[in-house]
């Protein structure tokens, strides 16, 4: 397995390379590791999340037992600096240089390490390195230069002083990045793109067009419909992309784990007006603090797709006139007259949150929606529901309770499956609030709970395009299993904060998916599992 996993690197990494003009030469893939010390720490840290603690206290004596008496801190490595991975592209992409960079303290020491693990080198009189190993697929060579161990395979040409690329050039900032990759598809030529483009939409054919045992037919057409996708956003991305990145963070003393995946285009093409797009979300909601779950959309419809509002408006009239009941033509033509400024307006501030579990675990549900108009939609309203039959008038109760001053109707539900009284209560009832720039609906035993869930505001704030974010102990109470529940307060307490979790993607100049929780959440989970499963 080894081999082949160096095999692949040797086919792959020379594909993203660019050439060595020289000095001047920018590293097309980059690939940042933390430290040796800090690969170390986090293991530790992750294993005792798992409840491996005991394993990871040998982790280190392990990794230095081949080193010798002085352990890792004897081998000339630097423990305490980044490892890097870098690749330029040239055109075609052969002769290209990469390279593993691994921080080295004393040149001696890593030199005598060698010596003592029997591996054979000879040094050049250029300075570079030829190590003879058993079995490889290719000869590796190396050089010692600028406080770092430079290693590559295939062309010792590679490891020229002028196509070396310096750590400066690839450090970051942030101390708690884990592991980094960056991608800049504006430094690889378009040839090499054109090559990988290929290669990708072969296999993306061959898998499009296998038949796979048991598969139904509408299975199959999804997932051929989801491989043509998949094609024209790759092809999109190498084409109009200007770079990728990937981060993963751990904050060990705050006891945060974070990753974030951020796309960039180049400036002018449909890829960036894209993702522009999906920057201008704007709110007027804000979840309660201590909720349980809140889900965001926040977006405005591109100008592009608007020119199809007249054809939208009229297709809904073309429905209403089909209708052949006078009363219910009249109802839907006032009710598509009162929402159609909201739809028109192309804004979408769409907001779901769930309170935090009463003292008896039930929930409170809220959805809420930005509109144009409320005060037409409210009258309008209250209109439709003077129409209905007596029967379904007596269900709903106009003006049942006021919050601030939007007053709000109640909707009585007679049966409740017991799943849904088990979650928001025996007596959980609907209830409708529109104000000037919101309509808001609920659900749950208590009104003033459920509207409690979010907050509006008149003034709108920039938001993500998508977040979702919630507390893993207050939705432990959504397993029927108790020991949910029992499990999440004995992990994460009563200290707020220390179970929350968030994703996010927003637009703009960059569009970027983000993720974040607390580590004790794996704790959780792990602990959720062996539970679970009787160990």
């Amino acid at each position: 397995m080894r081999r082949n996993a160096a095999c692949l690197l040797l086919i792959v990494l020379p594909v993203f390379a660019r050439a060595a003009d020289d000095a001047a030469a920018e590293p097309a893939l980059v690939v940042r590791l933390k430290s040796i010390d800090g690969l170390i720490s986090d293991a530790k840290y992750f294993a005792n999340l798992v409840g491996q603690a005991n394993s990871a206290e040998q982790l280190e004596p392990l990794a230095g037992a081949w080193a010798g008496d002085k352990g890792l801190a004897g081998t000339g490595i630097d423990l305490k600096r980044p490892i890097y991975l870098y690749a330029l592209a040239t055109s075609g992409g052969v002769d290209s240089p990469f390279a593993l960079m691994v921080p080295i303290s004393d040149e001696a020491a890593f030199l005598k390490l060698l010596e003592n693990m029997h591996i054979k080198f000879e040094k050049d009189k250029d300075g570079v390195y030829t190590v003879d190993l058993p079995n490889s697929p290719a000869p590796l060579f190396f050089r010692l230069a600028n406080n770092c161990l430079y290693v590559t395979a295939m062309d010792r040409g590679h490891l020229d002083h002028k196509k070396l690329v310096a750590p400066d050039k690839m450090a970051t900032n942030n101390p708690n990045q884990l592991l980094g990759v960056t991608l800049s598809m504006d430094r690889i030529p378009d040839d090499v793109k054109q090559m990988a483009l290929g290669q990708i939409e072969m296999r993306l054919a061959d898998i499009k067009n296998r038949k796979n045992d048991g598969e139904t037919p509408d299975q199959a057409r999804s997932r051929r419909q989801g491989l043509d996708v998949l094609a024209v956003v790759t092809k999109t991305v190498l084409s109009e992309g200007k770079s990728l990145d990937f981060h993963w963070n751990i904050d060990r003393a705050k006891d945060d784990v974070s990753m974030s995946f951020t796309a960039e285009a180049k400036p002018g093409t449909m890829m960036a007006a894209s993702i522009e797009m999906l920057g201008n979300g704007k709110t007027r909601f804000a979840p309660a603090s201590d909720s349980s779950l809140h889900v965001g959309l926040n977006f405005a419809i591109p100008e592009a797709l608007r020119v199809w509002m007249p054809f939208l408006e009229m297709g809904l009239k073309d429905q209403v006139a089909t209708q052949k009941d006078p009363q219910k033509k009249a109802m839907a033509a006032k009710a598509i007259e009162a929402l159609w400024p909201t739809l028109k307006a192309g804004v979408i501030d769409l907001h779901l949150a769930v309170g935090s579990p009463n003292s008896g675990g039930n929930y409170n549900l809220l959805t809420a929606i930005g509109v144009q108009g409320g005060d037409k939609i409210e009258s309008t309203l209250r209109e439709l529901i003077g129409k209905l039959p007596e029967t379904d008038r007596a269900q709903i109760k106009i003006d049942a309770t006021k919050i601030g001053d939007v007053s709000l109707h109640q909707l009585k539900i007679d049966k409740l499956d017991p799943e849904a009284k088990r979650l928001f209560g025996n007596n959980a009832s609907a209830w409708a609030g529109i104000g000037k720039t919101a309509m808001m609906l609920g659900l749950g035993g208590d009104a003033a709970a459920a509207f409690a869930a979010l907050t509006s505001s008149d003034v709108l704030k920039p938001a993500p395009a998508i977040v979702i974010e919630g507390s893993v102990s207050k939705l432990a109470s959504l397993d029927k299993d108790p020991v949910s529940s029992t499990i999440a307060a004995q992990v994460f307490g009563s200290t707020p904060g220390t179970d929350r979790f968030r994703l996010s993607l927003d637009g703009g100049q960059q569009l970027k998916l983000s993720a974040s929780f607390k580590g004790r959440g794996l704790t959780f989970l792990q602990q959720l599992n062996e539970k679970k499963n009787g160990q």
